[in-house]
């Protein structure tokens, strides 16, 4: 088996009929599908089990498991330790993947089979896929990279850690879990794994449509988002390379001092900055998308 693909499923039964319709008619001989359902309580599994019923010739390529509600992070490792691909990948049950998105991954990893991290493109939309919102990971340059420091530094300075964007060989994950109970589980995982990668190839395909849903926990400000980013830059912070931390970080602190406008006021979050010895291109970065976001 060449490649897995994880597929967390929790209350999504609003979303993964699209995402079934483009992902089941791409399996092969080469690909299984490992749907974990995280304790759904609508009727998403019903979908799945009705849809999965229908191929029985490719019966044994798509695996459903059940686990009580743990979350997204167990979800995801319950499916790594089960996979039986060279690589894994990820796709989230709310989002949509583009029709030939098995197709080029495949193309690729039989071409060589020594890649450790594959990574793409992703396009974000809004809940009714209706309107491009905007296009992620689109400053890392198309190449096969190894042992590349310069590429390195374009990673983390992007800092899109999104699971979903990348495939990885298993060799390289198989001590690495999600950390449980943790937002932003997504920035743990794949640093690691970027820091032990020696052979990363990008493309420039958009293979994935990423949903904003407004309910999700990412877009719901509130004190457990906030220790959530805290986290993460005391993780960021603990890393042995503080070049590459640093690059990682200054997105990250963005997005942190963004959010904590929602609870502080500007000048309160600003005094917080100054106080946190935040470097200064992030605080003029902070001013201008702070006065942008009123503007609007």
């Amino acid at each position: 088996m060449l490649l897995s693909i994880v597929v967390p499923v929790y209350n999504v039964d609003k979303y993964i009929s699209p995402l079934l319709n483009i992902l089941l008619p791409q399996i092969t001989s080469d690909v299984e599908v490992i749907f974990v359902n995280d304790g759904s309580q609508d009727t998403s599994m019903q979908i799945l089990n009705a849809r999965v019923s229908e191929m029985m010739n490719l019966a044994e390529n798509v695996v459903v498991i059940n686990q009580k509600n743990l979350g997204i992070s167990m979800a995801r490792n319950n499916g790594i330790n089960i996979a039986k691909g060279n690589f894994i990948a990820f796709i989230d049950s709310d989002d949509l993947i583009d029709s030939n998105y098995v197709y080029k991954i495949l193309n690729i990893l039989r071409d060589d089979k020594n890649i450790d991290i594959l990574s793409f493109e992703a396009t974000a939309i809004d809940e009714s896929n209706e309107n491009i919102l905007w296009r992620i990971n689109t400053t890392i340059p198309k190449g096969l990279y190894c042992d590349n420091r310069r590429f390195l530094k374009k990673v983390f300075k992007e800092s899109s850690w999104q699971a979903w964007l990348r495939v990885f060989r298993k060799d390289i994950i198989k001590d690495l879990s999600f950390p449980q109970d943790a937002l932003l589980e997504d920035i743990y995982y794949s640093v690691e794994a970027y820091l032990r990668a020696s052979r990363i190839k990008h493309i420039k395909d958009s293979l994935v449509l990423y949903r904003q849903r407004d309910n999700s926990l990412v877009h719901t400000v509130n004190e457990k988002l906030i220790y959530g980013y805290e986290q993460v830059i005391s993780f960021l912070r603990s890393i042995d390379d503080k070049t590459l931390a640093s690059l990682s970080l200054n997105k990250i602190y963005l997005d942190y001092y963004i959010h904590l406008t929602s609870i502080y006021s500007f000048r309160e979050t600003l005094s917080i900055m100054l106080k946190d010895n935040i470097p200064s291109i992030v605080i003029f970065k902070f001013i201008y998308f702070y006065i942008k976001m009123k503007g609007h």
